[in-house]
């Protein structure tokens, strides 16, 4: 799908026009692939606002050069601030697995889980993502008897009350 109906721009970046014949010229992605469903990704803060729209399911988006969805994206560590801050804008929990990239497609497979809860209550039990420090979240849980654990994720925290 890489190579469908893309333009000329794109095209002899890799490839090379026979000198035989002359083809018509193609200047639009108005029918390529991801440009048709909203995955073509060519401008910063894009691809965050494409997967909050998602549904569940197997999915592929097409990166310009100028932005590598590999290093960018998908490190070697997927619980990275872009993943929870995609968490807590969202609040939901979402589940992200088969991920496949190259230097400019990403594959990947989207499941969207419970809510979150994004403001602790400390009468209701469950897991809470929160934007807090850990000083913070210590001194308030001082003031209750729940059991709590929490993981630290760049500037959020997961936190499970029981």
């Amino acid at each position: 799908m890489k190579w469908l109906n893309v333009d000329d721009q794109y095209c002899y970046q890799t490839h090379s026009e026979k000198t035989y014949f002359t083809l018509p010229v193609c200047s639009s992605l108005v029918h390529n692939y991801f440009n048709y469903y909203n995955n073509y990704i060519s401008k910063e803060g894009q691809f965050e606002n494409a997967v909050q729209n998602l549904s569940n399911g197997y999915h592929q988006f097409f990166f310009t050069n100028n932005i590598q969805p590999l290093n960018k994206y998908f490190g070697a560590e997927i619980y990275n601030d872009f993943f929870y801050s995609l968490q807590f804008n969202a609040k939901r929990t979402i589940k992200i697995t088969q991920i496949n990239c190259d230097e400019e497609v990403a594959s990947f497979n989207i499941e969207f889980l419970e809510s979150f809860k994004t403001e602790i209550n400390l009468q209701e039990p469950g897991k809470y993502l929160i934007k807090m420090g850990i000083d913070e979240l210590v001194k308030l849980m001082e003031t209750t008897s729940y059991k709590y654990n929490y993981l630290i994720f760049g500037q959020f925290l997961e936190v499970t009350l029981k």
